[in-house]
């Protein structure tokens, strides 16, 4: 017994004296989770990554990734959440800063500044589609902010029927529907309208 010591390879039979092959799937998986660790830090020491952490601090999150890639949610949808989040999105207060929008505010309600936060809070243009959201976030027991919208993977949905609705993205005569008329029909339809 060797107790605690390795045996004296001359000791050992042959076979035994050489090293142990390398798994090629730990290889694998130890490298991946090198880049991921390495990835994550660099993105959360960015500006984006730094805002972003700020609405989720578990940001990168696969829970949020798994949530924007389901089926029941498209490929637009899911860019636009994400664009939101990222703050890399076009809203006159982002498109001013590279001069393709003549200035900040927002045309359709007036507002000083076209914003995330004026867009998803405070727009009163969207204040019906607004109530429809706000009583998903309600049902949460959770409140009303960016952090909550943009973080909440649980969210992305009602979030998602928000920005449909609004058709503030929306390129002349493209059509869009529902998210929960294409998944689960509990969502938004259930929620009856205020007297």
């Amino acid at each position: 017994m060797a107790e605690g010591f390795t045996s004296d390879p001359t000791l050992l039979p042959s076979y035994l004296r050489k090293l142990l092959p390398t798994n090629p799937s730990a290889v694998k998986r130890a490298h991946s989770d090198q880049l991921k660790f390495k990835w994550t830090t660099t993105w959360r020491k960015s500006k984006r990554g730094r805002k972003m952490h700020q609405t989720n601090s578990s940001t990168p999150s696969n829970k949020f990734l798994k949530a924007i890639s389901a089926t029941s949610i498209t490929h637009s949808t899911a860019s636009l959440i994400s664009q939101l989040r990222l703050t890399h999105i076009p809203l006159n207060s982002y498109l001013k800063q590279f001069k393709r929008a003549d200035n900040a505010r927002y045309p359709a309600c007036r507002a000083d500044e076209e914003t995330i936060e004026h867009f998803l809070l405070f727009c009163l243009n969207y204040a019906h589609e607004r109530w429809a959201l706000a009583c998903q976030v309600k049902k949460k027991k959770k409140p009303l902010n960016i952090e909550t919208l943009l973080g909440d993977p649980n969210l992305v949905i009602p979030l998602g029927n928000f920005i449909n609705a609004t058709h503030q993205f929306t390129s002349h005569g493209e059509q869009t529907t529902s998210l929960t008329q294409q998944s689960t029909p509990h969502h938004v339809q259930d929620t009856p309208h205020p007297e």
